[in-house]
């Protein structure tokens, strides 16, 4: 008796098993840098060679009730939360998420999944927003990944704001 299917779906949880998936959030030093640009045909260790992807841009209508909707959340947010500029990961996150939603809503055949896990060929992990292209009723297509990301402030400006504090 041939178990062809059945083989070839052990082989593949074999192969799967043994293939062990980094998480995006886990390159932290110049080396592992590297050795993932080099994957990809980039020698010269430096991000700025990465070609940059360039969306296709759509003209929207300004004057539509749609728009004029989102822009109001928007400002409506800034009145009730104030300014994003040094603030924590939350407020920029809600800020990121109602620009975010807005750019979704005005166009068509889109979605937006917020905290999804994004499982790729060799990283693995979870990303604050992915947005999809609807394809038809059952297929969608990844088109962005994104995630909020809090600015750090450096030593220099912690010590300067502690000396501000103390003196």
């Amino acid at each position: 008796m041939k178990l062809g299917p059945v083989t070839a779906l052990v082989d593949f949880a074999k192969e799967y098993k043994e293939k062990k998936l980094r998480s995006f959030s886990s390159y932290k030093t110049k080396k592992e840098l590297n050795e993932m640009l080099c994957k990809y045909g980039i020698v010269s260790g430096d991000i700025t060679c990465i070609p940059q992807f360039i969306p296709p841009t759509h003209t929207i209508n300004e004057s539509t009730p749609k728009f004029k909707l989102c822009i109001d959340n928007i400002l409506r947010r800034i009145k009730n939360m104030g300014p994003v500029v040094n603030s924590n990961k939350s407020m920029q996150c809600k800020y990121i998420s109602t620009i975010l939603h807005t750019a979704v809503s005005i166009l068509d055949d889109l979605v937006i999944t917020p905290q999804a896990n994004i499982i790729g060929e060799e990283n693995t992990g979870r990303v604050d927003y992915t947005i999809k292209k609807i394809i038809s009723e059952l297929l969608k297509e990844i088109i962005c990944i994104t995630e909020g990301k809090q600015n750090q402030a450096t030593m220099d400006e912690y010590n300067y704001e502690q000396e501000k504090m103390e003196g």
